[in-house]
This record gives C-alpha cells, structure tokens and sequence, in this order.
C-alpha cells in the first residue's frame, strides 16, 4: 500500500507566509501570524452561528441550509447558503445561484451564478 507524502510546509491562507506542517496533524499554527489553520476541508451544511472565523488550507464549504456567520479563509470558498462575514479564498471564492454572501471578499478569483447575493467590497487577484 502506497501512502501520499504529506507536505512538511503549508500556506497560511491569512496571511500567505508557508509554515510548519507537524506530521499527522489536523491543525497547524502559523508561525508568522500565529492563527490556527485547519488543514482538512470544512463542511456547513446547516445552521451554525460563530463568533469568530474559519481558517482552513483546505476548501471551505456552505452547503445550501448553511447559514454561516464568521469571517472564512480557505484555498477555496463555495457558498450555496448564506454567509455573514468578510470572506478570503486563495485560489477561487464560488456562489452558487442561491448563495449569499454579506462581507468583505478577497479571492484569487470569483464564480457567480445567476442569481447569487453578493454584498460588500471585492477585491480579484494580487
């Protein structure tokens, strides 16, 4: 059986700077601006409420009962729910034709479909 190496360093994706990956671990924190980045994808698919943010290396992902409030950093951000709160996705932020999005965005690149809700400030690439 052949295992896929994992990478010793990840990309903050708060702040960019490539950090320690610790071996087997599901969280890393960044040595640059210390948040604590999960390294799997991250699923809301009903209602959940919070404070503060999701910060993942991985793909973020609202499903369409999701209702999110929190700031979210992810490689990729898809929202077919509704989000409340500024949003960073890397490499592309996705809004499906029922999504919501009310906040901030900064993204590598944007898919809106038809129909899709985006309010606040955008800001594409670099």
């Amino acid at each position: 059986m052949i295992t896929e190496a994992q990478p010793s360093q990840i990309q903050c994706p708060n702040c960019l700077v490539k950090t320690a990956r610790p071996r087997q671990a599901t969280t890393a924190t960044c040595s640059n601006c210390g948040k604590s980045v999960a390294l799997d994808d991250r699923v809301f698919d009903q209602r959940y409420v919070f404070g503060g943010e999701v910060l993942t290396r991985g793909r973020i992902i609202v499903g369409p009962r999701g209702q999110v409030k929190a700031n979210l950093s992810g490689t990729e951000v898809i929202v077919e729910g509704s989000v409340e709160g500024d949003v960073k996705a890397v490499d592309k932020l996705y809004l499906g034709k029922n999504g919501k999005l009310s906040g901030n965005v900064a993204a590598g690149s944007l898919v809106m479909e038809e129909g899709a809700i985006l309010r606040g400030k955008v800001t594409i690439g670099d």
